[in-house]
């Protein structure tokens, strides 16, 4: 009854089930893999949510496209800019930003009525506001973004039963967006076990002090926030540093140690060893 399901990035899914079928042949039987896309539709299929369509890139700049069209008249710092090639492709990126870090329109209100707001920042936020508000607006119930489709995830695990009896793995991953580390939250209370692989070079403790210069700067801070969520929900957790298999070493140890030494150094050093 028991269930294994790994986790990946979208664009290892299919690679990840081919090299897992070959590990655990003669196929996969009580195992899964899966996406955080394919598990949204997974469990909303199961706890009966209705499934709302995904608007891809695409069709997120053209919405966007009708959007500052027709507020038009509200735009006012950017009102120069909004026939210049590229205008709109940044703003879907900056909205896919504000969204992947889960700030509402009400969040960018506040930031605009904060004392330490300046005038020119200000006359950009009500800008970006208006639109970003609008673009919600225009989607409404019947269409959703990727990540507002993740927020939607987040709030329905609870309900699954299946994931009740799931040992969980994630791997492929060095960080994770505002949106995934809700779902993360909300697995760990629902899953038997849950298991995150990030690729560091020891171990580091919650609090830490890491320079953004460091190699492995983003897994460490990521590390570090799941700890903190652990500690909230209070789950007890552990940190395994996994070593090379010792066939790598002999391969790869001394050309992986030089780049993470030479990785963003000022004075970089030639390496000197041969490499395969």
């Amino acid at each position: 009854s028991r269930l294994l399901m790994l986790l990946v990035p979208e664009q290892f899914n299919l690679q990840t089930q081919r090299d897992l079928a070959k590990r655990l042949a003669p196929g996969l039987l009580c195992a899964e893999v899966m996406s955080f896309n394919i598990l949204a539709r997974e469990v909303f299929r199961e706890v009966g949510k209705r499934e709302a369509t995904v608007v891809e890139d695409l069709e997120r700049m053209i919405i966007l496209k009708r959007v500052v069209e027709d507020h038009r008249k509200e735009i006012v710092f950017y009102k120069k800019n909004l026939q210049n090639t590229g205008f709109l492709e940044s703003m879907n990126r900056f909205i896919t930003v504000l969204e992947q870090a889960g700030l509402s329109h009400h969040e960018l209100q506040e930031m605009r009525r904060h004392e330490k707001s300046g005038v020119l920042f200000e006359s950009k936020l009500a800008d970006i506001d208006t639109i970003y508000e609008a673009f919600n607006q225009y989607l409404g119930e019947h269409f959703v973004t990727i990540e507002k489709n993740m927020t939607l995830l987040a709030e329905v695990i609870g309900q699954s039963k299946k994931l009740e009896q799931t040992h969980l793995w994630i791997d492929g991953f060095y960080g994770f967006t505002h949106t995934q580390l809700l779902i993360i939250r909300e697995l760990m209370k629902k899953v038997k076990s849950l298991t995150i692989t990030l690729p560091m070079d020891q171990k580091y403790t919650k609090n830490q002090g890491i320079r953004p210069s460091h190699p492995f700067f983003e897994s460490i801070l990521t590390m570090q926030k799941i700890m903190g969520i652990c500690e909230e929900e209070q789950k007890k957790s552990e940190v395994i540093l996994m070593q090379l298999p010792e066939s790598v070493k002999e391969k790869k140890a001394s050309e992986l140690a030089y780049l993470e030494s030479q990785y963003l150094s000022p004075y970089i050093k030639p390496y000197k060893g041969e490499v395969e």
